[in-house]
């Protein structure tokens, strides 16, 4: 293998491990062989038995029929086989992988999400805890929270586990034709019980004006019929399987909502992720589904899709009329937000590099710099902050932990707790050196290709998955440093940084000369990853800003030697003096956030767990948003959609660290305190009628001249708000940044047209959309027009 660390582009020989092969069932397992093949790698594939029914190949790979573990290790020694892989727990790995890996001493990794750890008689021999301890297991890939909880209430440690997305290749998505009459639902699926179609049946019963046809093979296909007929379901339709990918694209074109009620089967078995839903949400179809196994990570309740209870076909005929009863444009919205989500869970090229990254141990230093005496009292806030880099980290790693002359008691707690953990070092320093220099230290410790500082006091993991997306991520870029990019609110121009204190002790200083209009953003201090030949090639940090600006000098430094920075999407990373607060960014895809504290952690873990609700404006926080009047209110500030939509885009931007001047015509009045706090004046107009709107704007924009205005929704088409188009030039002529509600018919085109500006040639302006059950955000998309900047990565969509 390669060596330990190394990122590697070398071809691996890896054995690619199933009991049946190859079977049709199994697209995601053909996909990724197909897909290591086509990086160049070698593969080989080791089988038990014959799949019924077979899998139609549409690539060679060699196949080897083994008689047990005895027969898999001579033959991956006699091939010369670098590392295994398999696709499920039991009993491929079990009773293959596992055993072989003992013998020969080749490492190995699995996946486990389905029918080989939910069943219960599998979870009483698949061993799976026993399995993933293995000092030769490198990682167990997972598809879910559900199963991510499964595996470790089995006793698979944390740290092994690495949340992954299918390997899955969506169709090729179009709109969806105009409402069928009558509507048509259809199901695709194995008949078997997880699947739930007997609760699909009898919802069908209980809407006779709905067609249902049902696509598949199994064996409750006979009494799946018989139901039918018992229950008098003229509506209900059994197409049989489907044979090839243009009948599927037919069948998904037909339908107007893709239902698959799966349910956890009286054996345990359950699907893990249905590859079908991917699929359907990727062809622009609704989906109805349930709330089984990782179901509820993919689709997020009248947002990406809708979820019914298990085993209640109540409660599935009240999501598929949620469905039907749509318009138009809500049905755009939702498969335009599920396929975006869709697309980011199916990716075999994705999947397959998290594979390599394992099998190659690519690998990370960690660097903490500690300094606790009294008036700065951290332990509780470090001993978390650690503890959640052993739980959540996958990748091999090293933790150096610099210590800047704290009182004894710290330090000793710190050897006491941790010091006995191979990959732990405590590096003592006699005096406090500052951040800058006990961080070169510290880098200087280890040996990996990419270097992660984490601030030992405020910054805090909160997923699995966040080291693969801190490494994918500057990967990806070719980037030098990633983080979070930021502003720095008084010195955003190479004119305006050579005012910032300490520029005289700044190294390039001719940069910023020579480029004077230029705008410079920097990656937030308190958490970032840089590549180890970059870091030491510059020189590591500036030993003339030691504490203070350590952070801006060195990426300043960065780009004035040709050097990328990147965005890290999930990674919310603001300083103690950011408007508004980290809380304002947070969401359930955030993977790692800075700062926050230890007293603060347990809101946020229930906010990625989707436990709790979050309000941007207020950091409100509860059960659920009150829903007494249709419409998602915080219960404190009283903030609708719209509201908490602006103020994560504002927060994004970072225009606020300026304290610009606003206004604000709005439905509701609760942006007054919020933007109170950041803006050095704010005006909001509570308006009930658009004529409303035009006169406070007309006025507004002559006697206020605002650097922001946010324009609720007022109008029901953009043909109707053409009415503001002159106001929304003459504001941005006049320097301002807009924010405006998008009707429901709004795209960027239409909206180009009625504006009469070219948005998407504009710097840091366009639609944008999140997606947040916790957070409440609107469905409909706002525009943001002549902002400073804009970062429309996906929050942690791509965790």
């Amino acid at each position: 293998m390669d060596d330990f660390g190394a990122p590697g582009t070398r071809r691996l020989r890896i054995a690619y491990v199933v009991w049946d092969w190859p079977a049709l069932s199994q697209t995601f397992v053909l996909n990724e062989i197909e897909q290591l093949m086509a990086l160049g790698h070698d593969v080989v594939v080791y089988y038990k038995v014959d799949a019924d029914p077979p899998a139609r190949l549409s690539f060679d790979v060699r196949a080897y029929c083994v008689d047990g573990s005895d027969g898999l290790a001579a033959l991956i020694k006699e091939h010369g086989r670098e590392v295994m892989h398999s696709p499920f727990a039991y009993p491929s790995t079990t009773l293959l992988v596992w055993p072989a890996a003992r013998e020969t001493g080749i490492p190995f990794t699995f996946m486990a999400g389905g029918v080989d750890v939910a069943h219960y008689e599998n979870m009483r021999r698949n061993r799976v805890g026993d399995v993933a301890s293995d000092r030769l297991c490198l990682g167990v890939i997972t598809l879910g929270t559900f199963h991510r909880d499964l595996l470790t209430e089995c006793g698979v440690p944390s740290s092994r586990i690495v949340m992954e997305r299918q390997s899955v290749t969506l169709p090729e998505y179009s709109p969806i034709p105009a409402r069928s009459e009558p509507p048509v639902v259809i199901s695709i699926g194995r008949f078997i019980e997880k699947k739930g179609f007997e609760y699909l049946i009898r919802a069908a019963s209980k809407l006779p004006t709905v067609q249902f046809r049902l696509y598949g093979y199994g064996p409750l296909a006979s009494s799946l019929e018989q139901l039918a007929i018992d229950l008098g379901t003229a509506n209900v339709r059994f197409e049989g399987a489907l044979g090839n990918a243009a009948e599927l694209d037919a069948a998904y074109r037909a339908a107007d909502v893709f239902a698959l009620p799966c349910v956890r089967a009286e054996n345990g078995d359950l699907d893990g992720l249905p590859t079908v839903l991917l699929e359907a949400m990727g062809a622009g179809v609704p989906v109805v589904t349930t709330d089984a196994a990782n179901i509820p990570d993919l689709v997020l309740d009248g947002l990406t899709g809708f979820l019914a209870g298990q085993r209640d076909d109540d409660s599935l005929v009240a999501a598929i009329l949620r469905a039907l009863n749509l318009s138009t444009a809500e049905t755009n919205n939702l498969t335009n937000a599920a396929r975006s989500l869709a697309e980011s869970y199916a990716s075999p090229r994705r999947t397959v590099e998290t594979l390599l990254r394992l099998w190659r141990q690519t690998a990370l230093d960690i660097v903490l710099v500690t300094y606790d005496r009294r008036g700065y009292r951290n332990w509780a806030d470090t001993e978390e902050i650690i503890r959640r880099i052993l739980r959540f980290t996958s990748v091999p790693f090293s933790l150096t932990v610099v210590d800047n002359a704290s009182d004894r008691a710290f330090t000793s707690k710190l050897e006491r707790t941790f010091g006995q953990l191979p990959q732990f070092r405590l590096v003592r320093m006699k005096e406090n050196v500052f951040c800058g220099p006990a961080s070169d230290v510290g880098f200087a410790q280890g040996n990996a290709p990419y270097v992660v500082y984490i601030c030992s006091n405020e910054g805090f993991i909160l997923r699995h998955g966040w080291d693969h997306q801190f490494i994918r991520t500057i990967e990806a870029s070719g980037a030098a440093m990633a983080g979070s990019e930021v502003e720095l609110a008084d010195y955003t121009t190479g004119l305006a940084i050579q005012e910032y204190p300490n520029f005289s002790n700044w190294r390039s200083p001719e940069f910023a000369r020579e480029h004077p209009l230029r705008r410079f953003r920097h990656i937030q201090g308190g958490f970032f990853i840089v590549r180890r030949d970059v870091f030491e090639a510059t020189g590591g940090f500036n030993p003339a800003v030691p504490q203070n600006g350590m952070d801006i000098e060195y990426s300043y430094y960065l780009e004035s030697l040709g050097h990328r920075l990147a965005s890290i999407p999930g990674l919310v990373g603001v300083s103690t003096r950011t408007r508004p607060k980290a809380l304002s960014l947070v969401d359930e895809f955030t993977i790692a956030v800075h700062p926050s504290s230890a007293r603060e952690i347990g809101l946020l873990d229930a906010v990625v767990a989707r436990r709790s609700r979050l309000c941007p404006c207020c950091s409100w926080h509860g059960e659920e948003f009150d829903l007494s009047t249709g419409v998602a209110r915080c219960c404190s500030c009283r903030s609708m959609p719209f509201s908490r939509t602006v103020i994560r885009t504002l927060s994004q931007s970072q225009i606020l660290q300026a304290r610009p001047r606003a206004m604000v015509l709005a439905k509701e009045a609760s942006l007054r305190t919020q933007l109170g706090r950041s803006c050095a004046e704010v005006k909001v107009i509570a308006c009930a009628t658009s004529a409303e709107v035009l006169v406070e704007l007309e006025q507004g924009l002559a006697d206020y001249s605002p650097e922001i205005l946010v324009l609720d929704r007022f109008w029901p088409t953009v043909q109707s708000m053409s009415v503001v188009s002159p106001y929304v030039r003459t504001a941005i002529r006049n320097g301002a940044a807009v924010l405006m509600g998008v009707p429901s018919d709004g795209d960027e085109v239409v909206m180009e047209s009625v504006l009469g500006l070219e948005i998407s040639s504009r710097d840091s302006s366009g639609l944008v959309n999140y997606l947040s059950a916790a957070c409440g955000f609107d469905p409909l998309p706002l525009l943001a027009l002549g902002l400073p900047w804009l970062d429309n990565s996906p929050q942690g969509i791509e965790c």
